[in-house]
């Protein structure tokens, strides 16, 4: 956990993050997510930066929920949030706040954390 003073981590994009915009389809962010964590063994990171990327994250986020939970009944799909900062590269470089939720999940019976990556 960070003290407030500090700045949060820049965060570094690799093959599990999912870049959410405000014109992101959902249920096809969902699914990609979904092939990550069945295929490829990688937990998702949802990055969004602003409000409608934001509602569209948490569209993705819910269908993927849902979807996992019809396949791992014994499991639970969860998301924490992690505040971030990023680089943007538009004229100069520039460093923005972001969120990301990651995900994680959760054994039923003793509400353990499994974490693949």
């Amino acid at each position: 956990m960070s003290h407030p003073n500090q700045d949060p981590p820049i965060y570094v994009q690799d093959r599990r993050t999912m870049r959410i915009s405000g014109k992101t389809i959902p249920k096809r962010a969902a699914q990609s997510a979904y092939m990550l964590i069945t295929k490829d063994n990688l937990m998702p990171d949802f990055f969004y930066i602003g409000g409608n990327a934001g509602q569209q994250a948490m569209k993705a986020m819910s269908t993927l929920r849902y979807k996992f939970a019809l396949s791992n009944p014994d499991l639970t799909l969860t998301f924490v949030p992690v505040r971030v900062l990023c680089e943007i590269k538009e004229n100069d470089m520039k460093v923005k706040d972001a969120v990301v939720w990651r995900a994680v999940i959760l054994n039923q019976p003793d509400n353990e954390i499994t974490n693949f990556s």
